[in-house]
């Protein structure tokens, strides 16, 4: 069973992900942690008032794949 061209892509990204903690950690010389979330729970976790995630956006990111706002 194959399977769907988005979830094959999705796969590639979050291997694409791992490789680039990987690579940070290796820099950093420590741990990275991270939460991979979907588009939906992130949306929704960002308009929680005082939630982790809209606090962490509310201070300086360091992106290591992409664009900070998803684009």
């Amino acid at each position: 069973m194959r399977l769907p061209c988005a979830v094959r892509r999705l796969a590639r990204e979050e291997v694409a992900l791992h490789k680039a903690v990987a690579e940070a950690e290796t820099q950093l010389a420590r741990t990275v942690n991270y939460t991979l979330l979907t588009p939906r729970e992130s949306a929704r976790r960002r308009r929680e008032r005082g939630s982790f995630v809209a606090r962490i956006l509310a201070g300086p990111l360091i992106p290591l794949l992409g664009a900070p706002d998803g684009a």
